[in-house]
């Protein structure tokens, strides 16, 4: 294997750690390329493509150029979204240029640029405007997004027509670099074809793929690659050029973006690998499995959203997370992903599905079981940044856990851990006072079906208006019932339902306490009017009463209410009397807190009127 040329091995607590010399991600992607027949022609410029030529001018960017256009033609594809993206801050703030303060003009690779997309991602172009020079990185711009995945085709290799095709089919334009000596290049007016038969071993421009024509024709053959440049649209034509396959070294250090995250503010990446890939290892014997761990200590109460990693190889990767590394044992799992096919080399993104929280200020422990297909070396590590000490391990057999020495061969894994904040759950619904008493209110609400972590209850005071929090309740809690409150007062309350995402918008009800029950009236007194009718009257004691229920009762007989009167009365006039019945009357006060005791008169006899006496009374 032509990347396997020398390597250096450092011994590590009695352990063989071997480094490739070569600092370029080793294998490359193999597509299926039974499927589906590829057109003869294609070219992106017929589909609308909308990004205009770019000029690099003396700087040479070409790199940055065609790595920011690229993300940008990904989103378009997929998305039909037209962006821009500051070309600036991806030569300037990477960390080459930022850090280690190369001159991103005359030096700088594809791979820096990629590290900045997964870490810092992209920013405006608006925010940070192209500046052709070396000059500053420009802080503060709001990330739009993460570059989550990239494929790499090939290395120092030419990667196969087809598979070349079917990654521009899929993913957009790819990625590619040529050797500038290929002849005709730097003066090409767009005219024909560029044809060279010389075999270049190194290339040192880079381009962006956007079709081919299987039909076209040059002096020795058919197909060419459609390739836009980053020399202004006055080269060439209108910027682009026609190379044959495999011409001037075009199909080597050939990549894809994959795939992509908006950015959101409650995101946090977790990683020790400043500068990104920088070289690749293996513990023990070259073989193409090995195990890798990151020990990261979490900033908040959050949960995990994937894990992250560079590979050197098509894969089988298997991840896992523990709750902490001790003593050199991994111990409670928190979660399990095994089995993820990787296609190629590149950076990877593996989603959790799972709802798996950490804690806040917890060490985790993120751990990658890597099984190559056949790169003996299968750990991408950053040898060049500050070495995070004690938090980069790996492994032979997932239980013998070596951490790299600072003293020797330090490095930190190419291992990430990337979590984030679900959004706050829904406002609460059916929040109402279902009952009262005049000390007890109580509040019910519906269940919450899912993302919610608990509620809380807030009371108005009555005296300050100041929200005070009364309840802190579990999620399944549908009901709760406020005590101690006065008697005949209104009350205000919110309910809001909270996870690690925050608060829900709140619901808010109220109600008041019922008041208590009225005094007793007193001085009844029971006045017989005529045959027919009886005229009580009583002494109001109160000044919460709703009203007055009369009851009349014949003689050791039942209590029947005959009548009531509103508030402030305190006459009844009983006109269903019966001649030679005695009675007995009550007078109750109430309101919504309950009856007062009863007031009751003595008994009334009513007697047995004379015709000639109740005759006037009647006819009158």
């Amino acid at each position: 294997m032509s990347w396997l040329r020398w390597v250096v091995g450092f011994m590590i607590c009695g352990t063989m750690v071997i480094v490739s010399t070569v600092s370029s991600l080793g294998l490359t992607k193999t597509f299926q390329t039974e499927i589906e027949p590829l057109p003869p022609i294609y070219d992106l410029r017929n589909e609308g493509y909308p990004f205009a030529v770019m000029d690099q001018k003396t700087c040479q960017m070409g790199y940055v150029l065609a790595a920011t256009e690229q993300f940008q033609a990904a989103i378009w594809q997929k998305e039909n979204q037209v962006l821009q993206f500051s070309v600036n801050q991806a030569k300037e703030c990477n960390w080459s240029a930022f850090v280690d303060y190369i001159n991103p003009c005359v030096e700088g690779n594809l791979l820096d640029i990629v590290n900045l997309f997964t870490t810092q991602g992209v920013v405006a172009e608006s925010c940070n405007p192209l500046f052709y020079g070396d000059g500053e990185c420009v802080i503060g711009c709001p990330p739009l997004y993460q570059l989550s995945g990239w494929l790499r085709l090939s290395t120092n290799q030419i990667a196969s027509e087809d598979e070349i095709k079917r990654a521009l089919l899929t993913y957009g334009p790819v990625y590619t670099k040529i050797n500038t000596d290929l002849e005709g290049f730097l003066l090409y007016d767009g005219s024909g074809v560029l044809y060279d038969p010389t075999s270049y071993s190194t290339v040192n421009h880079a381009l962006l793929i956007v079709g081919w024509d299987d039909t076209r024709s040059y002096g020795v053959g058919s197909g060419v690659w459609i390739v836009k440049n980053s020399y202004g649209s006055d080269w060439g034509d209108d910027g682009y050029v026609y190379i044959a396959y495999g011409s001037g070294g075009i199909g080597k250090e050939s990549s894809v973006i994959t795939s992509w995250t908006q950015s959101e503010p409650n995101s946090h990446l977790y990683y020790y690998d400043q500068a990104g890939f920088k070289t690749q290892i293996t513990p023990g014997n070259l073989d193409t499995e090995a195990y890798m761990m990151t020990l990261f200590t979490t900033q908040r109460a959050e949960m995990i959203q994937q894990v992250e990693l560079w590979t050197t190889d098509a894969a089988v990767v298997s991840i896992f997370v523990y709750d902490r590394f001790s003593n050199g044992e991994l111990k409670d799992l928190l979660l399990s992903i095994p089995d993820v096919s990787i296609s190629g080399a590149g950076y990877h993104s593996v989603p959790v599905i799972t709802n798996v929280e950490l804690g806040a200020y917890d060490e985790v422990a993120v751990v990658a079981h890597i099984r190559n297909q056949k790169n003996i070396f299968p750990l991408a590590v950053d040898h060049i940044s500050n070495y995070a000490v004690g938090k980069n391990w790996l492994s032979e057999d997932g239980v013998n856990w070596i951490t790299l020495d600072p003293n020797g061969f330090s490095a930190n894994m190419g291992l990430r851990l990337r979590t984030t904040l679900p959004d706050p759950p829904p406002q609460p619904s059916g929040f109402v006072i279902s009952a009262a008493t005049q000390s007890t209110l109580r509040l019910n609400w519906q269940a919450m079906i899912s993302s919610c972590q608990g509620f809380l209850l807030e009371r108005r005071n009555p005296t300050t208006l100041v929200w005070e929090r009364i309840a802190d309740l579990d999620p399944s809690n549908t009901m709760y019932l406020d005590v101690g409150l006065s008697a005949d007062t209104a009350y205000y309350y919110r309910l809001s339902a909270y996870n690690l995402g925050g608060l829900s918008l709140s619901a808010e009800t109220q109600g008041s306490t019922l008041p208590n029950a009225p005094e007793t009236p007193s001085d009844i007194n029971a006045v017989i009017l005529s045959p027919a009718s009886v005229r009580l009257e009583w002494t109001d004691q109160s000044n919460n009463e709703t009203g007055f229920w009369i009851e009349r009762q014949i003689v050791d007989g039942v209590w029947v209410k005959i009548g009531q009167v509103e508030q402030n009365k305190q006459v009844f006039i009983d006109d269903s009397i019966a001649a030679g019945a005695t009675y007995r009357y009550r007078v109750i006060a109430y309101n919504a807190g309950g009856d007062s005791p009863a007031l009751v008169s003595t008994s009334v006899l009513i007697p047995n009127w004379p015709f000639w006496i109740c005759l006037p009374m009647i006819l009158n």
